[in-house]
């Protein structure tokens, strides 16, 4: 069967610009809670809807000391604090009505350390789905954890739903058939578990292992389009920045046949996230082309 081509149809909208505000995180050798700090660094996010608001959640911190930018950076510090939630809110129906500029309003930010209790500071790579009347939030990185909420706002964590590597990170969900299959990264694989109850899930099979040289995948986002999967995601191999926005697409039948094919194409996005609304889609993109979180039209020709 032949596979169609998700292509970018517009122009990128840089949605959400990050602005000042107060760090209210535990100290670290370069921040300190309660101090105000200009510039905040977003990065892997999930975009939600609640009502007739628009939600994005995602990884920020300050920018640290010796980060001039995505390819200037000191690797030392460059994930320095990322310990909280960024949280931004925009009012609309459809998602088309927010492409515009600076649209999303940053609101607290979310979960910080004292607040889930984990025994671990950092929080990564939330993604976020309606279950059985509830929103859940997973997130990383090392075990991949769960909190619930009402409303977008206000989040319980629930503690971990199973664990891995130091690198197993980046969770994405996708409903198939009655069953929810989350796909991460462990290592340098695309892995995958499936549940029915979102609590209790399968063993770990593999998506796709990447194979190029010195390099990984991350941020995997998978996609069923007229009975195909699609599978996007970023590569990183430390020469196309700290931010990379090469963003594989690979497409399968089954979420077992997927190793060892050929992208269908390379998109330019940073940790995408794919979003469906009224028959149209979108992908999101942090970092590239601008800081905060872009959005841009996508097709499948």
């Amino acid at each position: 069967m032949p596979y169609k081509i998700p292509r970018i149809t517009s122009g990128y909208v840089n949605v959400y610009k990050p602005k000042k505000d107060i760090y209210l995180g535990e100290n670290t050798q370069s921040f300190k809670k309660g101090e105000s700090y200009e510039h905040w660094l977003p990065n892997d996010f999930t975009v939600a809807k609640h009502g007739g608001e628009w939600h994005i959640i995602g990884i920020t911190h300050p920018k640290p000391d010796g980060f001039a930018d995505a390819f200037s950076y000191d690797a030392g510090t460059i994930h320095e604090a990322e310990w909280q939630l960024f949280h931004a809110v925009a009012q609309a129906e459809s998602l088309k009505d927010v492409l515009k500029e600076d649209i999303f309003a940053d609101k607290p930010k979310l979960l910080y350390p004292a607040e889930r209790n984990e025994g671990i500071n950092e929080i990564w790579a939330p993604h976020i789905c309606r279950f059985e009347g509830k929103h859940y939030m997973v997130y990383s990185p090392g075990s991949m954890r769960i909190a619930e909420s009402e409303d977008l706002y206000a989040w319980k964590p629930k503690g971990a739903l199973f664990s891995g590597t130091a690198s197993m990170r980046d969770p994405n969900l996708l409903f198939d058939s009655g069953k929810i299959v989350m796909a991460y990264v462990d290592e340098n694989r695309l892995e995958y578990r499936i549940s029915s109850d979102m609590l209790n899930w399968s063993g770990q099979k593999t998506l796709y292992e990447c194979r190029y040289r010195n390099a990984v995948f991350e941020s995997p986002f998978l996609l069923k389009h007229e009975g195909i999967y699609y599978l996007f995601c970023c590569i990183y191999d430390g020469f196309n920045s700290a931010y990379d926005n090469r963003a594989f697409v690979f497409a399968s039948e089954s979420l077992d046949d997927f190793e060892g094919r050929a992208p269908l194409c390379v998109l330019d996005a940073h940790a995408p996230e794919i979003i469906e609304d009224r028959g149209k889609y979108f992908i999101a993109s942090a970092y590239y082309p601008h800081n905060g979180i872009s959005i841009a039209e996508l097709s499948f020709g």
